[in-house]
């Protein structure tokens, strides 16, 4: 569970991604970012790999984990894309 979580927090990785490949007239690549955000998703593959011991259910269990932690990856991704697509539609319009 704990690899599941630390994986679904990668979303802020894919928000940076997405706002400066979608919104390049605001947003731009920048090394203080990008180190940060480097550093973020060397701990979440620590913490990822490291949980995924596998116990008393062999190869089977370890390829369950794996399908799981790909499935928390895809919805970090979409939800990243989601917060920079989204708020634009919830601003009110200027009078």
């Amino acid at each position: 569970m704990t690899s599941i979580t630390s994986i679904y927090n990668t979303s802020a990785l894919f928000a940076y991604i997405f706002s400066v490949l979608l919104l390049s007239a605001t947003h731009s690549w920048e090394a203080r970012k990008l180190s940060a955000v480097a550093l973020a998703m060397v701990g979440v593959t620590i913490v990822a790999w490291g949980g995924s011991s596998s116990t008393s259910g062999g190869e089977e269990k370890y390829e369950w984990a794996l399908i799981g932690d790909g499935m928390a990856l895809m919805a970090a991704c979409l939800y990243g894309l989601y917060e920079v697509r989204f708020p634009p539609f919830l601003s009110l319009p200027l009078p």
